[in-house]
């Protein structure tokens, strides 16, 4: 999924981010809460409407506008947002939209979004939501990948799903991935499950690391619908090789999670 990055860059207060990049697929994004459209950037201006969670907005401009909150810098984003056959345009605050988003089904959305910064981890925090019918039905909060830079997001977040079957109770597996181009820069990809009872439950990550002329690494994940796979497990297949007259396996492991219908654990070796 290709992500349009529309960069935000802040002259910050001590307590807030340096930099926050906001990044809306082909310059739309969704609403991922409620929040109010404003005739102007700023939350002192007249409100025009409400926006429910899960709505498609359309991405005007940045408003060059900032404020401090969470310990982060937000921005005010201009927006189109059509309810039925009237079109608003307004301004809102970027703090309330996702990152990413991916379909569940006809009228089930997933959202990533980042929700404030930590300064005693010196992270972000973030949250994963689940939205049907213009309304938040689970929530709960998922950090993103570490960044390098401690104070400035710069990763693109992608998600996709994949088949759940195979596994008891589920409804969908949904993988959100946290990419980052640069020589030894780690990037991640959870496995989040929706289950059919209404539960965002975090599953198994995979880092990923960039290669080099010298060493490549890549983890092959197999679900129960991937040939050689099994029901309730996820299997990670890690390789490691170094290059030095040929390319040879440095490393070499596997890694079974069982489904054990409310959460996933790891195998134990012998």
């Amino acid at each position: 999924m290709k992500l349009i990055p529309i960069i935000l860059l802040i002259l910050a207060a001590a307590a807030g981010a340096e930099y926050y990049p906001a990044r809306f697929e082909e310059g739309h994004t969704f609403s991922a809460k409620e929040t109010f459209l404003y005739t102007a950037p700023g939350d002192t201006s007249a409100v025009i409407t409400l926006i429910p969670p899960g709505e498609f907005l359309e991405i005007t401009e940045f408003a060059e506008e900032t404020f401090t909150a969470d310990s982060c810098q937000w921005g005010w984003y201009g927006v189109e947002y059509r309810q039925n056959n009237t079109v608003y345009t307004g301004f809102v605050q970027d703090r309330d939209l996702a990152f990413t988003h991916t379909l569940l089904g006809a009228d089930t959305l997933f959202v990533f979004r980042l929700s404030g910064f930590n300064t005693a981890d010196n992270a972000y925090e973030g949250e994963i939501s689940v939205i049907a019918e213009g309304e938040v039905i689970y929530s709960r909060d998922h950090r993103p990948q570490w960044t390098p830079w401690g104070r400035m997001f710069d990763y693109d977040v992608e998600s996709r799903t994949a088949s759940p079957a195979g596994f008891t109770g589920v409804k969908n597996l949904i993988f959100l991935y946290f990419g980052l181009e640069g020589s030894g820069l780690e990037c991640r990809e959870d496995l989040i499950v929706w289950t059919e009872d209404h539960q965002l439950v975090p599953g198994p990550a995979i880092m990923i690391m960039d290669d080099s002329d010298v060493i490549r690494y890549w983890t092959e994940v197999i679900l129960p619908t991937t040939p050689g796979g099994h029901d309730e497990e996820v299997t990670h297949h890690f390789l490691g090789e170094e290059y030095t007259d040929q390319w040879e396996s440095v490393e070499d492991r596997t890694t079974v999670f069982h489904w054990t219908g409310h959460g996933f654990e790891e195998e134990q070796a012998e």
